[in-house]
C-alpha cells in the first residue's frame, strides 16, 4: 500500500517518464552514431587492433554524446514535458511537506 498522498505521484511519474524517454532516445543515438563511425571508417578500422579500435569508437561516441547529443535531449524533453508545479518559495509558506521555508535551513549563528 503506497504511504505517500496523491501529490507526490505527478512528480514522480514525470521523473520516471523523462527518465525513460531519455535513456531510450540516448540508446538510440549512440546505436546511429556507431553504426555511422563503423560504416564509414570501416576500412580504417580493419587494419588497427581491436582493444584501439574499441578506443576510438568509445571516444568518437562519448564527445559526439557529451557535448551534442544529450544536451539537445535534454533541451527537447524540456519542451515537450510538462512543467513541475510552481512552489511558492515565500518566508513562512508550506513546503511539501508541510514545513515553512523560514524553519527548513537553519541559521548560521557565529560566536
Amino acid at each position: 500500500m503506497d504511504q505517500q498522498p496523491d501529490i507526490y505521484k505527478p512528480a514522480r511519474t514525470r521523473r520516471l517518464r523523462a527518465q525513460v524517454t531519455m535513456t531510450l532516445t540516448a540508446w538510440a543515438i549512440a546505436f546511429l552514431v556507431v553504426m555511422a563511425v563503423s560504416t564509414v571508417f570501416d576500412d580504417e578500422f580493419e587494419s588497427i587492433p581491436r582493444p584501439l579500435r574499441a578506443l576510438v569508437l568509445s571516444g568518437v561516441l562519448v564527445v559526439l554524446m557529451v557535448n551534442l547529443v544529450m544536451p539537445a535531449i535534454s533541451a527537447g524533453l524540456s519542451r515537450r514535458l510538462p512543467a513541475p508545479p510552481v512552489t511558492d518559495r515565500r518566508p513562512g509558506a508550506a513546503n511539501r511537506r508541510g514545513d515553512s521555508h523560514e524553519h527548513a535551513r537553519p541559521e548560521k549563528r557565529f560566536r
